[in-house]
């Protein structure tokens, strides 16, 4: 498509100027011709520039921003703690994928939650079931049966009570045998990691200690150097400070010349400036006598047909007379600026010059009379005792780097292998309970206890003969309720994960594993490259160019080397103003090739719209 845009904008070029070299060819047949074909000719050049800026129009320059559409920002749907992050930013996921969920302590006290409520969704039907049931019996009996019923309900609580306990209790032995798992192997973790920087922290110390003692022996040698070297550095401090004397007397008389060639140059320019005064008068009055002679003292060949003047002869000495009197004026205005002084701003920075210079000469002729006094004895005292300080900081350097040549303490490094081997064993021990506990609670004492409530809800059942209406719409509410309870810890577990809601990349990863968060925290952002579009504002003459279904080229910042095509989808009716600019907003959809990846950054667009 782009291609043929291209062809396209080509083909409109080349009519483009072959409409105005026709033109041109008219413009040059018709020069001869009359005022009304002047006018003819006016009208074609204007048509022919309204046919250019047409033209011009037909293509039209956008700069927008990079938006995608599809992005999603995705959170647990369940409050509590992070337990594992699936997945990192960049990673490209299917429809599906898990890429989060909570703690197993959470897991497994909703899994809890579903147990219990399946138990009390079952006793629900059962109640509603016993209530259901009619009998036909004496007051007496009525009373008697009620009794039995109550106390086969208090048996039947009890032993569904005792069979929760049990479930509950192995849930919690679950956790907890999860937990010292992994706090075993967080310990393991650390004490590998314990030994792993003790050898290279032993491995830095001699590498410091070599180094400090190299550095030592430098910085001694460079102190009896410069010893070594005194008398000949303060030779060239010497030799440097009458060098700068000698610069500093030179810029002085430099900056006295100029001070006073500026005077002299302003004496020069008054007395041009006065003689040019004097040159443009005389010229006046030479021009103002040649007038007043023509007019009184005419001859021969003043007088025209031998009446009139020479009128034109006339008029050419007065433009002399104008001539000589606006150059007079202007020679008079160059010498009042000029006797209004020197320029008072260029002076002053002259004679500023001068004062600094005449400062730096006398700064350097002080520096050249205290290093001409002899030996500064401070310096010397410096520098010996740099000798002294590197001297001790080598031999201190020295002592050092022998201790770590040593090796390290080997009592410490057996401590921290001891220390490895009780963390594996404990991990071991820890891993080997989980693995009995993952295999569930003892299956012989869970079946007695289930067998318990079975019974137990069997002799209520068979002492249940009659409904009573009223039971019966309780227990039609405990039963809903229990439905309710159920549905409601199911979409809890659920809400454990987060699974991605499309194909896309991991644009943003919020959160790490051990975090708290809650149903409004932002963990995990997905977006889908393939869909993409460029938001801009046009201002009203452009809005007037486009519209919904024009076809695009587009450059991206993060993809300089690429051209894309687009299609404009969406163009405000209605203009929105910001700072004062009215601007219409406008959407142009990108079409992604399937070899071509946008980047998944902040990107500024450019786009040209074409009709």
């Amino acid at each position: 498509m782009a291609h043929n845009l291209r062809d396209n904008r080509i083909l409109k070029a080349a009519t483009i100027r072959l409409t105005t070299l026709f033109l041109l060819l008219m413009l040059t047949t018709s020069c001869s011709s009359t005022g009304s074909d002047d006018g003819n000719l006016s009208e074609a050049v204007e048509t022919n520039n309204q046919q250019a800026n047409l033209s011009s129009l037909e293509e039209v320059p956008i700069r927008g921003r990079l938006s995608f559409i599809r992005s999603e920002s995705l959170t647990f749907d369940t409050a509590g703690e992070i337990g594992s992050i699936l997945t990192k930013e960049g990673d490209r996921v299917k429809k599906g994928t898990v890429l989060a969920q909570l703690d197993s302590i959470s897991i497994a006290k909703l899994n809890h939650l579903i147990s219990q409520n399946k138990r009390d969704l079952n006793k629900a039907r059962d109640n509603l079931a016993i209530a259901d049931q009619t009998f036909e019996t004496t007051p007496a009996d009525r009373i008697l049966h009620y009794e039995e019923i109550a106390k086969a309900k208090i048996a039947l609580e009890s032993a569904e009570i005792d069979l929760d306990n049990f479930q509950r209790t192995y849930d919690k032995s679950l956790a907890n045998a999860t937990n010292v798992e992994a706090k075993a192997q967080v310990t393991l973790r650390k004490s590998i990691e314990n030994l792993d920087d003790f050898e290279r922290n032993h491995e830095k110390s001699l590498a410091a200690a070599l180094k400090l003692k190299t550095d030592s022996e430098s910085s001694l040698e460079k102190a009896n150097l410069a010893l070594k070297n005194f008398a000949r550095d303060e030779k060239q401090l010497l030799d440097a400070a009458m060098d700068i004397e000698s610069a500093a007397a030179l810029t002085l008389e430099i900056a006295q010349e100029a001070l006073s060639d500026f005077m002299i140059d302003y004496e020069q320019e008054l007395a041009t400036a006065q003689k040019a005064v004097g040159t443009e008068e005389e010229d006046l009055e030479t021009a103002v006598d040649a007038v007043s002679n023509f007019l009184h003292n005419p001859q021969d060949r003043d007088v025209k047909d031998g009446t009139y003047w020479d009128l034109e002869a006339l008029a050419r000495l007065r433009i002399k007379v104008d001539l000589a009197e606006a150059d007079l004026a202007q020679a008079k205005a160059k010498l009042d600026r000029i006797q209004d002084g020197p320029n008072s701003f260029k002076e002053q920075d002259l004679k500023t010059a001068v004062n600094l210079s005449e400062s730096k000469l006398k700064k350097a002729q002080d520096d050249v009379e205290d290093l001409s006094d002899g030996v500064d004895d401070i310096k010397l005292a410096q520098r010996k005792a740099a000798i002294k300080v590197a001297e001790n900081t080598l031999e201190q350097a020295t002592i050092d780097l022998s201790k770590e040549e040593n090796g390290p303490d080997l009592s410490d490094r057996a401590q921290l292998q001891s220390d490895i081997k009780v963390a594996e064993s404990a991990l071991a021990d820890a891993t080997a309970d989980l693995s009995r506990k993952l295999t569930g609670p003892d299956s012989e004492t869970l079946e007695l206890k289930k067998t318990t409530v079975d019974k137990k809800t069997q002799e209520l059942v068979d002492l249940t003969d009659g409904p009573d209406k009223y039971d019966v719409d309780v227990k039609q509410t405990a039963l809903t309720l229990a439905l309710v309870n159920l549905d409601d810890s199911i979409e809890e577990l659920r809400g454990t994960r987060i699974t991605a809601p499309f194909d896309g990349i991991i644009s943003l990863v919020n959160a790490s594993k051990s975090d708290i968060v809650s149903t409004e925290s932002k963990i995990i952002e997905i977006t889908d490259p393939g869909e993409s579009e460029i938001i801009a504002t046009v201002d009203a003459s452009k809005s007037q160019a486009i519209k919904t279904g024009n076809p695009a080229e587009i450059t991206l910042s993060s993809l300089p080397n690429t051209t894309l095509d687009g299609v404009v989808t969406h163009l405000a009716q209605n203009p929105d103003t910001e700072r004062g600019i009215v601007g219409y907003e406008l959407r142009i959809s990108i079409t992604v090739p399937d070899s071509i990846e946008i980047p998944l950054q902040l990107a500024t667009a450019t786009a040209i719209v074409y009709p």
